[in-house]
């Protein structure tokens, strides 16, 4: 008889121990200090005073980034998926709050960075570096939930491969841009775990039916 999902248990399963807040707390103290850092300008030919965003503060998002991956990963599927109750409100609960911790964290920690770089800016572009790891994890799963993120944002570090004008990352000019699309982006990761809760449920039912024929 298989144990029934309780919170304990779905916590023990995805990594969750005693040492899971201590490292999560190193992770956002690294990554506010890594804001200190100051990197090359991305575009040299940019006199505006955008330079406070180039900094290592946008690679340190992406630390705590490393740990969520690793709670993204469902490693009680076989539970979840077999439960009476609904694996679709499992797995959307499980991922708000992992969504609503993560939020928390930045905002708090967004408190923190210096004052030229606008705090909603980092809470949003974190939101959006969320919503790719939660997507990923979901999909894909393992190791790769932690590297989306952090290869976005090199992707945009890297001087002239991403034009300025259209660089989310770095480019405070594209503010308006970013907010809604990390808005729709953490939607997407919602929307897209409860339709992966709801094929491995139908997945798993479905011998079940073909052998009560």
């Amino acid at each position: 008889m298989r144990p029934t999902p309780t919170p304990a248990l779905l916590l023990h399963h995805r990594g969750i121990d005693k040492g899971w807040g201590l490292w999560w707390l190193l992770a956002w103290a690294a990554a506010v200090a890594s804001s200190l850092v100051t990197i090359p300008r991305i575009d040299p030919g940019v006199s505006s005073a955008s330079s406070a965003l180039e900094q290592l503060g946008a690679i340190g998002l992406c630390l705590p980034l490393v740990l969520v991956g690793v709670l993204v990963q469902d490693r009680t599927a076989w539970l979840t998926t077999t439960a009476p109750r609904s694996p679709v409100l499992m797995r959307l609960g499980n991922l708000g709050l992992i969504t609503g911790v993560s939020l928390i964290s930045a905002m708090t920690a967004a408190a923190l960075y210096p004052n030229d770089i606008r705090w909603l800016r980092i809470v949003s572009l974190f939101a959006l570096l969320l919503a790719l790891t939660l997507i990923t994890g979901v999909l894909i799963g393992g190791v790769w939930a932690a590297f989306l993120a952090p290869a976005f944002v090199i992707l945009n570090t890297i001087p002239g491969l991403i034009p300025w004008e259209w660089n989310i990352v770095y480019n405070p000019a594209t503010d308006p841009v970013l907010i809604p699309t990390a808005a729709i982006s953490l939607a997407t990761a919602f929307i897209v775990a409860a339709t992966s809760a709801a094929v491995q449920r139908s997945l798993v039912q479905r011998p079940d039916r073909e052998d009560a024929r």
